[in-house]
């Protein structure tokens, strides 16, 4: 039987860690509210699992939680806009381990 929990885990192996910023890794602040939050307005048939259509949407609202996050930390002094030199003083984002794509 398939728990909401399996679908979860099944829906995060798929996302992949790895396509958010460093700070969204499993266990990283604030990842398993955004997840948590992400899923919950995902889940619109309220059945604690996600079908296609709702999966596209969770990984939408998760990946726009992190992105938004991300902004608001290079945004350094705060005014709502990113200037080249916060972009270029920022940290890379997190970039997948292994072979790089050639």
């Amino acid at each position: 039987m398939t728990t909401p929990r399996h679908v979860l885990f099944a829906a995060l192996t798929l996302l992949g860690a790895a396509a958010l910023p460093a700070m969204a890794h499993r266990g990283g602040p604030g990842f398993e509210a955004a997840r948590d939050k992400a899923f919950a307005e995902a889940d619109v048939d309220g059945n604690g699992a996600l079908s296609s259509d709702e999966f596209a949407a969770f990984h939408q609202a998760l990946r726009h939680a992190f992105e938004a996050a991300r902004f608001a930390k290079i945004d350094t002094n705060g005014d709502g806009q990113l200037s080249l030199e916060e972009l270029a003083a920022a940290p890379p984002p997190h970039r997948p381990c292994g072979p790089a794509a050639e």
